[in-house]
């Protein structure tokens, strides 16, 4: 098979597989594609990582670099899955689906919680303008209070002087109208 690498910012090949390491910065991660696609234009073309083309997967290995024999590259390769895999894979994504309801619960409480903030602070607020309103008033309130302390004070002593004014005068009548 052929396939034609994308590297850097170059469209090299089409290239053998065995050339494909010669190409200057080829790795796992280099996107590749099949030479030719059936019914597919250049422009539709599937490219993938390296490492996921299967024919490009194993000649990817460390050991085909470091020279080890092809033989003994499948004791490299991961186990197939068996079904107890599947098993524990399906048991992991229920839990993850479990986990990903939850936190989108968490999120529906918290949305509902910034909600309950926001109204309670607008509450607040207002509570604080009534509480000023109120408190002006006392303080107009208690500042009558102390004129109208004062101004009891200098009636007092009106009184006072008129009392004693009229202690050292003989009553008289009050004049004919």
């Amino acid at each position: 098979m052929r396939y034609w690498v994308y590297s850097g910012d170059k469209l090299i090949g089409p290239c053998e597989r065995d050339e494909l390491p010669e190409v200057a910065g080829f790795d796992a991660n280099t996107l590749v594609c099949l030479e030719e696609q059936a019914g597919a234009f250049p422009q539709q073309w599937q490219w993938r990582r390296a490492v996921q083309v299967q024919d490009l997967a194993l000649y990817l290995l460390p050991a085909k670099k470091a020279g080890v024999p092809a033989a003994d590259w499948g004791r490299l390769l991961p186990p197939e899955p068996t079904l107890g895999d599947a098993s524990e894979m399906n048991s992991l994504q229920e839990k993850l689906l479990l986990l990903s309801n939850a936190v989108q619960g968490l999120r529906d409480r918290l949305a509902e919680q910034d909600a309950r903030i926001a109204e309670l602070k607008s509450a607040v607020s207002e509570k604080e303008k009534a509480l000023e309103v109120a408190l002006r008033s006392i303080y107009e309130a208690e500042a009558q209070g102390a004129r109208i302390a004062e101004l009891k004070g200098e009636i007092a002593g009106l009184r006072a002087e008129i009392a004693k004014i009229g202690e050292g005068r003989p009553a008289q009548p009050p004049p004919p109208l």
